[in-house]
């Protein structure tokens, strides 16, 4: 799949997939039923998630989600990053940047904020208006994107991860 808007596209035309939108700030929440397909298999995950367009880039995007119960935000630049583990960094307004390893995940194209850094992110992000994420391919190309904040405390908390 290129990216995360491709499978969501491709779920909202799926007989097997119902969809609903609506918006919490600068994030709509997709709520559907369905699975995933990718050249890793099939995954079931939590009908509702919640993102928001990139500003340079508009087919980009940043997704929280619920996986294994816990919350997940990822990076979608709409590109295949390739296999493996490679150097991510998100910077938020003028702030300093932090950077961190990043896995891959529905057939290498979302990039993840590793889940023991996804509570820092988040109260950070309720302070700050844009934040900026980078992320390498497996070649060492850099895909960047901006995403606007407004209210992604609120569109976390509709997630309701168990």
């Amino acid at each position: 799949m290129k990216g995360s808007l491709a499978v969501l596209a491709l779920l909202a035309l799926s007989p097997l997939a119902s969809a609903q939108r609506a918006s919490v700030g600068d994030f709509t929440l997709f709520n559907w039923k369905g699975n995933v397909f990718s050249n890793e298999g099939v995954f079931n995950i939590d009908p509702l998630i919640a993102f928001t367009d990139g500003l340079n880039n508009a087919a980009s995007s940043m997704i929280l989600s619920c996986q294994d119960n816990q919350l997940a935000v990822a990076f979608d630049p709409v590109t295949y990053l390739g296999p493996g583990t490679y150097e991510m960094s998100w910077k938020f307004d003028d702030q300093e940047a932090t950077s961190f390893t990043f896995a891959l995940s529905f057939g290498g194209t979302w990039a993840y904020v590793p889940p023991s850094m996804v509570t820092a992110f988040l109260g950070q992000a309720g302070s700050f208006q844009q934040v900026k994420f980078q992320v390498n391919n497996s070649r060492g190309q850099a895909f960047t994107d901006t995403f606007k904040l407004g209210s992604i405390t609120e569109a976390a908390k509709q997630l309701k991860c168990k």
